[in-house]
């Protein structure tokens, strides 16, 4: 389930947003990063959908089979929490995660976002890119919409999304993934875009900030 979803995720919000965009604006919204900073960032946000998403739910398909070869080694260094390298190689979920409704309900929750993400990139119109690009022309500043609510729906989902996808197969794998994509979003909102809109916007994008939240309505407005 966690596979499919992530699957969903890649051919919805990035091959057919991708797509879609090319056919109304006539251009591609794919961008690189620019800056070694900002490739790491990258590198988190891409990297923790791709532990959670992919890595966690392999490791749960090759975990128990891995762990019965390593049982016969020596246990890890009691600091990992693990009594042996069998435990750590068969990823058991969290015990106070491993509910199947917390499953259902994290499978419905990433499945919803999946939608959420590609109305609000749909909503940017063609200011949408995947990141900033701050040598080409000043994309128009979008406020209307969801973006009237937040400063960042797409982020917020996409962190939401993670979330959601950790508790369809909570094991620490998951868990760290999301994780790495919540702190990937805030240094790529804070550290990357906000000032870039700042220089670029100016006062319209400081009142703008003022009065909406940067993730949830209302909850780090600037100042």
């Amino acid at each position: 389930m966690t596979l499919a979803l992530t699957a969903a995720l890649l051919l919805t919000d990035l091959v057919a947003r991708a797509v879609v965009h090319r056919h109304h604006f006539g251009e591609n919204p794919l961008r690189w990063p620019a800056g070694a900073f900002h490739w790491c960032v990258g590198v988190i946000r891409g990297g923790a959908i791709l532990v959670t998403g992919v890595a966690a739910p392999l490791a749960e398909l090759v975990g128990p089979r891995l762990a019965a070869e390593l049982s016969g080694l020596n246990p890890v260094p009691e600091l990992v929490g693990f009594r042996s390298l069998a435990e750590l190689a068969a990823l058991h979920p969290v015990p106070a995660l491993d509910e199947p409704a917390l499953q259902i309900a994290g499978a419905a929750l990433a499945g919803a976002n999946i939608v959420v993400i590609f109305v609000c990139q749909h909503a940017m119109g063609p200011s949408f890119r995947l990141t900033i690009d701050p040598g080409e022309n000043h994309p128009a500043l979008v406020t209307g919409g969801p973006f009237g609510l937040v400063r960042n729906p797409v982020y917020a989902a996409l962190t939401t999304l993670t979330a959601a996808l950790a508790l369809t197969l909570p094991n620490l794998l998951a868990l760290a993934g999301a994780t790495a994509m919540l702190i990937g979003n805030e240094l790529q909102v804070r550290c990357i875009e906000e000032p870039y809109l700042t220089r670029i916007h100016g006062t319209a994008y400081q009142e703008y900030a003022a009065r909406t939240g940067r993730f949830l309505p209302r909850l780090g407005r600037l100042r």
